[in-house]
């Protein structure tokens, strides 16, 4: 019987493609099929989703057959933990956080768990984790930056009053106030 090998059995992460390797034999034939680019040549794409046992028939050139198998086992990928997606003011900070994986690689080239960022634009953060056994995901967070209010007291127009009378000081811009008065209204009279 030809000295048929199917190859060394191996590990993949999830999603992966490689080409499994048949020898020994002159014609082949792999089984399963349903994950395989063409299951009648010597090294064929694979691409499994579960832990998958390879068996290769192979035939010399007089007829002759013998089979080998071989196993693949599939890592599942990391589950990155990554806070939804969010929006801040411009001019404030955020801490990102992920968590999930063995190794951390963000997009802004920061190696750690945590970052802080301060966008000035509406930014997407990326990250990408490698597990224990070398398989790697990548999840992204989107910060969407407002802008400040514009704020205006009685148009921006000074004031200027005698001693001993008070003005109506009136806010613009915003949708709630505090003054330094501690009031919150629109409007406060004062009388400085």
């Amino acid at each position: 019987l030809p000295s048929v090998s199917a190859g060394n059995d191996t590990t993949v992460c999830f999603g992966s493609s490689f080409n499994l390797s048949a020898s020994g034999a002159s014609n082949y034939l792999w089984t399963p099929t349903s994950t395989l680019s063409d299951s009648t040549i010597a090294n064929p794409v694979a691409v499994p989703t579960t832990n998958t046992s390879y068996v290769v028939s192979g035939t010399d050139a007089i007829g002759c057959t013998n089979t080998d198998t071989v196993s693949v086992t599939v890592n599942t990928l990391p589950v990155l933990s990554l806070q939804n997606d969010t929006s801040i003011c411009n001019g404030d900070t955020i801490t990102l956080t992920v968590s999930g994986a063995s190794t951390y690689l963000w997009n802004t080239g920061a190696t750690t768990t945590s970052i802080t960022v301060s966008p000035s634009t509406t930014t997407t953060y990326s990250v990408t984790g490698t597990d224990a056994n070398g398989c790697i995901k990548t999840d992204s967070v989107v910060i969407t930056v407002n802008s400040l209010p514009v704020i205006s007291i009685n148009s921006g127009v000074d004031a200027e009053i005698c001693l001993g009378q008070s003005t109506n000081l009136t806010a613009a811009g915003g949708s709630t106030y505090v003054w330094s008065s501690g009031a919150t209204s629109t409007s406060i009279s004062v009388s400085p």
